[in-house]
C-alpha cells in the first residue's frame, strides 16, 4: 500500500537529503582512488617504491605494463631487461607521482606490492611511457581500464621496432 506524503515541505526536505547523502557518498570514491608521492627507489622496468606525502613507502607495481625481467634470486634476465630497469631509473626517479587506483584492479598483488598507475606531473602514466617506447609490453594478466589504450601504444611500438620489440625475438 502507498501513503501519499501530506505535507510538501517533508517530502522536498527528504529529497533535498537524499540528494545530499548521494553527493557525499560520490565525492569519497575518488578521493581514495589516488594519492601524491615521490619515486625514491626503481625495482626495475615496472616495480618502484614511492614515499607518499603522509610519509609512508609503499613499493608499487604500475598497472598496465610489463617490462621485461632483470637478475634477481626470483628470476632469470630476460632479453631487454636490463634496458627497461635503466630506463626507468633515469627517466623516473625522484619524480612526484600520483599514484591512481584502478576500479578493475585489486589493491596489491600476490607479491603484497600496491598495484597502481602512477602519473607524472606532465599526466602522462609511466605505463604509457614504458609501453610507447618499447621498454614493456602491455601486461595480460588482468583486466585493467586503459587496456585498449595501452594496447594501441604497443601495436605502434611493435610496428616502429621500438625497444624490446627490435632487440628480443620473442
Amino acid at each position: 500500500m502507498v501513503s501519499r506524503l501530506k505535507n510538501p515541505a517533508i517530502a522536498l526536505a527528504l529529497l533535498f537529503l537524499f540528494v545530499l547523502a548521494l553527493s557525499n557518498y560520490a565525492d569519497k570514491p575518488s578521493q581514495e582512488l589516488s594519492e601524491f608521492g615521490e619515486i625514491n627507489f626503481v625495482y626495475d622496468g615496472d616495480t618502484f617504491r614511492v614515499k607518499t606525502d603522509a610519509g609512508e613507502l609503499k613499493t608499487v607495481r604500475i598497472i598496465g605494463a610489463d617490462s621485461p625481467e632483470i637478475q634477481s634470486q626470483y628470476r632469470n634476465q630476460q632479453c631487454f631487461g636490463e634496458e627497461a630497469s635503466k630506463f626507468a631509473h633515469e627517466q623516473f626517479f625522484a619524480k612526484r607521482v600520483e599514484l591512481i587506483k584502478d576500479p578493475f584492479t585489486s589493491d596489491k598483488d600476490k607479491y603484497d606490492r600496491y598495484l597502481r598507475y602512477l602519473k607524472l606531473e606532465t599526466g602522462e602514466y609511466i605505463s604509457e611511457i614504458l609501453i610507447k617506447n618499447g621498454y614493456a609490453k602491455v601486461y595480460q594478466g588482468a583486466d585493467f581500464e586503459n587496456k585498449g589504450i595501452f594496447t594501441a601504444l604497443e601495436q605502434q611500438a611493435k610496428q616502429s621496432k621500438l625497444g624490446l620489440w627490435a632487440a628480443c625475438s620473442s
